[in-house]
């Protein structure tokens, strides 16, 4: 799936949000759908067409599956919205927002408090349950929590710059921001294809961003 194609299947799902599911003329919805959840699976599968390896290495790309591992005896939970699993290790969890408007000012708290998590977390048992199966895993010794990011729009370059100079030099943890300048869920846009002319892809974190994922299957 090429960097564009995702772009715009992220717009298309949020304008498909707009609308009711049992479309009627005598229908109108006020707020949109949530797109979070169409997005993470959207995700999961741009990491599918991007790393084929993951089909022949007995792997399986997870999705907002909760994890529980244990810790000096104690049990705890994490809920990455993908994870990527390989054979019995898993070797990548990943957040996707949509932008950083829930969060503009602890989002630097937000990704130490991840860093810190995967020191504790590698080396663990790990076990998922999808809803019919439970399967155990180890968090292979280096594994990695990363964001991606849809849009870095809704914080301002003067709040978001101080954050991304600390995130930068947190260690396990990666951040991409994938667009600029126009965001997908801006309803002036009134076409996907004007949308697509007025936003500014991110080709630098994108590239980063497959590179991250390549290290999954190394």
């Amino acid at each position: 799936m090429e960097d564009k194609e995702f772009v715009k299947e992220v717009a298309t799902l949020y304008r498909k949000a707009r609308t009711s599911i049992y479309p009627d003329e005598l229908i109108r919805r006020g707020r949109n759908h949530t797109v979070a959840s169409q997005v993470e699976d959207l995700f999961a599968a741009f990491v599918l067409r991007n790393l084929p390896e993951i089909g022949k290495l007995d792997g399986r790309v997870f999705i907002d599956q909760p994890i529980t591992f244990s810790k000096e005896g104690r049990r705890k939970s994490l809920y990455p919205d993908v994870a990527i699993g390989l054979q019995n290790r898993l070797t990548q969890l990943w957040d996707l927002k949509m932008d950083l408007g829930w969060n503009r000012r602890g989002f630097l708290e937000f990704c130490a408090g991840k860093s810190a998590l995967v020191k504790e977390i590698r080396g663990c048992e790990a076990k998922l349950f999808d809803g019919t199966t439970s399967k155990s895993y180890i968090f292979d010794e280096r594994v990695t929590y990363n964001v991606a990011v849809i849009s870095k729009l809704n914080i301002s370059a003067s709040m978001l710059g101080p954050q991304l100079d600390k995130v930068g030099i947190l260690e396990n943890i990666g951040v991409y921001f994938l667009t600029e300048r126009a965001h997908p869920n801006d309803p002036s846009h009134k076409t996907i294809e004007l949308f697509m002319e007025a936003v500014r892809l991110n080709e630098i974190d994108f590239k980063k961003l497959r590179e991250r994922l390549k290290e999954a299957v190394s």
